[in-house]
């Protein structure tokens, strides 16, 4: 493996020039797709983990940060998500308030101030008939093992450090 000093800055020439509404740059990697049979294997660990998942694609070039601010073209840390927060306007959707198709959900892992951004889906609809709107249609990429329409509380296990906790964002301006 190669080391690239500042890996995803601007310095490197295999990084998006990709920015936030306020001008700051996102740091991102751009990855090379992993082979067919790793994508194949990957699918059947998903689909093993996660029964209910729907497979949208089998693209490895980006993760759930690329997925949502970066229209699948490569991969930003999660740590790049309260930059990305701040700078467009999304805010925390209070919990008595539905998510929307377009709205975030945020998977943070662990408890109280020291709670990880792991995981970011975007909301897609509901989950379908007899479901409510606090039961959502995610659509994640997960890591670099594709694409998947699922339930919130269906996600895989690499994922999926307890304490889990889903937090909505929206950007909506209602006005």
């Amino acid at each position: 493996m190669v080391l690239i000093i500042g890996e995803g800055g601007p310095a490197d020439g295999d990084s998006l020039q990709l920015y936030t509404r306020g001008r700051r740059r996102i740091e991102n990697v751009m990855r090379r797709p992993r082979p067919p049979a790793a994508m194949l294997a990957a699918r059947a660990a998903i689909e093993a983990a996660c029964p209910q998942a729907r497979m949208r694609t089998l693209d490895s070039r980006y993760n759930c940060m690329g997925l949502l601010f970066a229209s699948r073209r490569t991969w930003i840390d999660p740590d790049q998500f309260f930059l990305i927060a701040e700078d467009d306007a999304l805010r925390q959707l209070p919990r008595d308030t539905a998510p929307l198709p377009g709205d975030i959900a945020a998977y943070f892992a662990g408890g109280g101030p020291h709670a990880e951004l792991i995981h970011v889906a975007l909301v897609v609809g509901w989950t379908g008939p007899g479901h409510s709107t606090v039961d959502p249609e995610l659509l994640s990429q997960f890591g670099a093992d594709g694409e998947y329409f699922h339930h919130p509380s269906e996600i895989p296990s690499f994922l999926a450090r307890p304490p889990l906790t889903v937090v909505y964002y929206t950007d909506r301006t209602n006005g």
